[in-house]
């Protein structure tokens, strides 16, 4: 019957001496957001009338929400003990927040796919989303005022505005007059990092790399559809991605490389990058990445990356080279049945704690500069009078300091990165998940390991002075 059940934090708010009144008694929750009455003092039909509730009401202070219909409900069951809610309030809804639909996809497949016959997936992998001039990249949606809501007292209850957000910052697009939509610049390729978007040049080439095109030498992003033949150089202050075979070339991209058919160096590849390096495969190739080098497979190769190598799937194998990752290397297998040398190196390397103990006295040398320097200007400044000798000097004085603190700022970083580096590569290890030939040697930091037996499922960890294999199968 729509009854409702009288709330334990209502509370009877009039009793009025008058008779009729008495026989109504009003309850208003805690929220002022609904009045409940109840009659069970009624003993008979037309004792209380609908002009007696509303005056109950009214002397109770309710002036907003009441509904005739439950006041009418409430007289025809008023033997009934429970309550009835006869006035409703309605909560405020706050506003919703700014924001911004992006036309174009702000994740992309960069990472590989497993296969279900054990091989990965590079085919589909892609480096970056491609825009045309004038496309519509983004939408801001304002925020809303909210709803005002009221209680059955009659008080308003105000919402909070929704936040509004500032402007996509960036480059490469244009913005319309009202500031709602954004529009690319230019033919190229588009990223969404830390809330700005960038649209950076892209060079599509639909064909081989060869005599016909020449070398490529480009400022922003490189997607080649074909191959790229023995002898020919693509370089990139970007991505550079590539759908087909790659021969004896050499490769070097700002950013990630990505080589969707792999790559036969013949002795002669070079691939190099700022961030990651991904094929298919790599034969007889020298890689060298700054962030991860990901593979199906690798045949001779001489490969120095600070981060992970990765060969990936039931069919990753590493055979013969050296492969160099301060972070660690995991494959499937590694080396082969006729023992072909292949060489590991995880961990941090002499040369690197050299160069980390060298730009520590570097930075000692300077700072103790700078201090003189900041003595000889301190007493510039005490000095009670300035000749133009002395005016002289002290400008000079600050040229070499502002030139030895940038240089102090560009040593600190390049000490920072190193401590990180050796940090995080402080527990590297080789991972097989298949099987390790006789043949492989495995180097964490300055110690070595020779294998001389084939066996499955290790994990190449350094335990003190001593490279041992854990977890053999």
């Amino acid at each position: 019957m729509g009854n409702t059940l009288m709330k334990q934090n209502e509370e009877p708010v009039n009793e009025s001496e008058n008779e009729a009144h008495s026989l109504v008694k009003v309850f208003i929750s805690e929220d002022k957001l609904s009045a409940s009455i109840n009659l069970a003092s009624v003993k008979a039909p037309g004792e209380c009338s609908v002009d007696d509730v509303m005056n109950a009401l009214t002397k109770a202070g309710v002036k907003q929400g009441i509904k005739m219909d439950k006041i009418e409900e409430a007289l025809n069951i008023f033997p009934n003990m429970d309550s009835v809610a006869v006035a409703s309030g309605k909560e405020e809804t706050n506003g919703e927040d700014g924001r911004f639909q992006y036309h174009f996809r702000t994740e992309i497949l960069n990472k590989p796919k497993l296969l279900s016959d054990g091989s990965v997936d590079y085919k589909n992998m892609e480096l970056f989303e491609q825009v045309k001039e004038g496309q519509l990249i983004a939408e801001y949606i304002s925020a809303t005022q909210g709803e005002i809501g009221f209680t059955v007292m009659g008080n308003l209850l105000f919402p909070k505005r929704g936040k509004d957000l500032p402007p996509i910052r960036g480059k490469g697009f244009s913005v319309s007059e009202d500031r709602k939509q954004y529009f690319s610049n230019i033919t190229g390729v588009i990223e969404l990092k830390d809330g700005r978007i960038n649209i950076e040049n892209c060079y599509i080439i639909n064909k081989d790399v060869d005599t016909e095109t020449g070398n490529i030498d480009f400022d922003g992003d490189v997607y080649i559809m074909g191959e790229v033949k023995s002898g020919f150089m693509v370089k990139a202050t970007g991505h550079i991605m590539i759908d087909g075979h790659v021969e004896a070339a050499k490769i070097m991209a700002g950013k990630s490389i990505l080589l969707k058919r792999g790559m036969q160096g013949i002795g002669g590849g070079f691939l190099h990058a700022k961030e990651t390096i991904s094929g298919l495969f790599f034969e007889s190739v020298t890689i060298i990445a700054k962030q991860s080098v990901n593979a199906n497979y690798l045949l001779n190769c001489n490969i120095d990356t600070q981060d992970t190598v990765v060969v990936s799937g039931s069919r990753g194998v590493i055979i013969g080279g050296m492969t160099k990752a301060n972070k660690g290397i995991t494959c499937h297998n590694l080396g082969n049945p006729v023992e072909k040398t292949t060489k590991l190196f995880v961990g941090v390397t002499q040369d690197q704690m050299d160069e980390y103990q060298n730009l520590g006295k570097q930075i000692a040398k300077i700072e103790s500069e700078v201090a003189l320097f900041t003595d000889g200007l301190d007493k510039i400044e005490r000095a009670k009078s300035l000749t133009d000798q002395v005016i002289t000097m002290k400008k000079k004085l600050n040229q070499a300091m502002s030139i030895k603190i940038k240089e102090l700022n560009k040593l600190n970083k390049k000490h920072d990165e190193l401590l990180v580096l050796i940090n995080e590569s402080s527990n590297s290890c080789v991972i097989v998940q298949g099987i390790v030939y006789p043949g492989v040697e495995v180097t964490i930091d300055s110690y070595i390991y020779k294998n001389i037996d084939s066996f499955r499922s290790v994990t190449f960890l350094r335990r003190g002075t001593d490279v041992v294999p854990e977890g053999i199968e």
